[in-house]
């Protein structure tokens, strides 16, 4: 085979697998309730950061892989605002629970440090613990007795890979 035939072979089989990696990523064809939805539940990255969608409107966003995972509050701005270097999260019953391994100090005096948190966006409900033994205590209301605590970054992979996670609808979620 000459140069001219060995390069357009490589062209041909460059082009092949990059076509069938491409299409291994599952679309998730779930009808969303609008475009902002969709985007929300099937984006992986952004401008500048990747992303993990929780329940809307909480997200785990990081820089790259080996950044710090964090997560912006919403509702609960006068006591904390964010949540970094997560670790796990699981999202049980339309609540996330997320572990933190930085404890992050209130704004309160004399409140000790939190790196344990419950979230339930349908009632605008952020709470933070400062053990786990309370976070657990806590979710007992909402029926959660165990936790099944999921790896930030293999979730990232699970998404990006498969563009699905278990809560997200068209994934067998919510």
């Amino acid at each position: 085979m000459g140069g001219k035939q060995k390069t357009k072979m490589k062209t041909v089989i460059f082009f092949s697998l990059a076509f069938i990696f491409g299409s291994c990523r599952q679309e998730n064809k779930a009808i969303f309730n609008s475009e902002n939805e969709k985007q929300f539940y099937t984006n992986f990255e952004g401008w500048g950061y990747i992303r993990i969608p929780l329940i809307f409107p909480y997200e785990i966003l990081a820089e790259d892989l080996d950044d710090n995972w964090h997560l912006k509050l919403s509702h609960n701005s006068n006591i904390y605002y964010d949540i970094n270097e997560i670790k796990k999260f699981a999202i049980m019953d339309s609540v996330i629970l997320i572990h933190s391994s930085e404890f992050i100090h209130s704004s309160i005096k004399n409140q000790k440090s939190k790196c344990w948190f419950a979230l339930i966006p349908s009632k605008k409900i952020e709470m933070a613990f400062s053990n786990e033994v309370d976070l657990l205590a806590y979710v007992k209301q909402y029926n959660i007795e165990l936790i099944k605590w999921m790896d930030v970054q293999s979730a990232f992979y699970q998404f990006k890979d498969t563009g699905c996670l278990p809560w997200i609808m068209g994934c067998g979620g919510i």
